[in-house]
């Protein structure tokens, strides 16, 4: 039975950008979610998804790690972290006088 490579390398980028991915909400604090829109945005998924220069084969943190470094644009934007216990209060008061 043969391997097929190009199915074999799509596997692994899917694992590959899922590693980053949980490695950037971790290290940046931010929802997994927000992370995964975050990455999907930045030149890293599209240099991974391009296979330029062999980056795919560096490992999961350091890629982690160079998005936020590089891309840094991407995390300055207030949505991506996750809101203060006294905002989400603060919402939770307004939706439930809003909704009556």
């Amino acid at each position: 039975m043969a391997v097929d490579k190009k199915e074999l390398r799509q596997v692994y980028i899917a694992f590959l950008e899922e590693d980053i991915i949980k490695e950037v909400a971790t290290t940046k604090g931010v929802d997994y979610r927000v992370a995964m829109e975050r990455y999907y945005e930045s030149d890293l998924c599209q240099q991974i998804g391009n296979g330029a220069h062999g980056i795919e084969y560096m490992d999961y943190k350091y890629l982690a790690n160079d998005l936020i470094e590089n891309e840094p644009e991407l995390f300055s934007r207030r949505e991506a972290y996750a809101p203060l216990p006294e905002e989400r209060e603060a919402f939770e008061a307004y939706r439930a006088a809003n909704s009556a």
